[in-house]
């Protein structure tokens, strides 16, 4: 089969590879989309800390299984089409013990510590492989995956309907973070220094935007929030003093939840975590969303489609992610058409 291999930094090409093998409790998948991960820039830049060369990295798949384990009596079929999640937890440390196995202190990703889905072929274990509903095409379904890293920073919130968010950085993941709060009924603000970012977010549903290269964001938080401060504010940038900012944004008796990465110290103010009785929540992956996103998209009550942007041809992949790297700004989900 054909692959996208990582040589090295800024170093790919589409070579020839071996079919992956399938074991018993695994299938193997026709990949059809795949899209491309603000991880797999950082894998193709160099930046990115758990990156091992050569590899096949990928993980925003959507597909139709092509082969299943003899012997296999579960409800999949042989064409199925299917999205999976991509972790793969230990299930006996700390966090696996607690309903957290994206937190797994053994944690193995699909698509980065092993083979992924820049490939023609690419394998998931039975047990994370999840059917995609009847009335979710291809375009919707290759975007459950990013989709799920929202509904779980959501979720983690906490957040009720008729309470005031601000989303700070409306990339991708952002984007999501603003579209789930939507579907439940929250008022939504959005910040980013991106026109089209911030129109993205406008476009699912944002009740307000704030361009921060324009306008004081703490100074229009507080006005649209009557002076109390949003009551969950989101962290979407990876921005270490964006991160600190977080404290002066939230109302009191709020909470942060922090999704961007990043490798520098946050400052936070020692007394705010008693003056303003401030709750911080940290969001990895995700756990138990890829059925309610699935659900989502199928009682229409998501906008996927604004977030997907340009389709990129397999064969064009090369030059496809230079010009992701380029454009980062002025694109949403970008995808690699795998299957024609």
């Amino acid at each position: 089969m054909k692959a996208i291999v990582f040589h090295a930094p800024q170093n790919i090409s589409i070579d020839d590879v071996a079919m992956p093998k399938y074991g018993e409790q695994e299938a193997l998948i026709k990949v059809i989309q795949v899209g491309i991960c603000g991880g797999d820039i950082h894998f193709y830049d160099g930046s990115q800390p758990y990156a091992n060369y050569p590899q096949i990295y990928g993980h925003e798949m959507v597909g139709r299984i092509a082969a299943l384990p003899d012997g296999y009596d579960g409800s999949l079929k042989i064409g199925d089409l299917v999205v999976s999640e991509i972790l793969d937890s230990c299930g006996k440390c700390y966090p696996c013990r607690h309903g957290k196995p994206n937190c797994c202190a053994n944690l193995k990703v699909i698509g980065a510590h092993s083979p992924g889905a820049f490939a023609e072929y690419a394998v998931y274990p039975l047990k994370n492989i999840h059917k995609v509903p009847e009335n979710v095409d291809v375009d919707s379904a290759v975007l459950v995956e990013p989709y799920t890293i929202g509904y779980h920073c959501v979720e983690r919130s906490e957040i009720s309907a008729g309470e005031t968010a601000l989303v700070i950085g409306v990339g991708a993941i952002g984007l999501t973070i603003v579209d789930i709060l939507k579907s439940k009924g929250i008022r939504t603000i959005a910040a980013d220094i991106s026109e089209f970012r911030l129109n993205k977010a406008k476009a699912m549903g944002a009740d307000e935007i704030i361009n921060s290269n324009k306008e004081d964001i703490l100074k229009r938080t507080l006005e649209l929030t009557d002076g109390e401060g949003a009551g969950v504010v989101f962290e979407a940038t990876g921005v270490n003093s964006i991160m600190s900012m977080t404290q002066d944004l939230v109302a009191a008796g709020g909470m942060i939840t922090i999704v961007g990465l990043t490798t520098k110290d946050v400052a936070f103010h020692g007394l705010n975590f008693t003056k303003r009785e401030m709750t911080i929540h940290g969001c990895r992956n995700s756990v138990g969303a890829f059925g309610p996103v699935l659900e989502l998209m199928s009682e229409n009550k998501l906008h996927e489609k604004e977030l997907l942007t340009k389709k990129i041809a397999f064969e064009d992949a090369v030059e496809g992610f230079k010009y992701v790297v380029s454009n980062v700004a002025t694109e949403g989900k970008v995808v690699i058409q795998i299957e024609k």
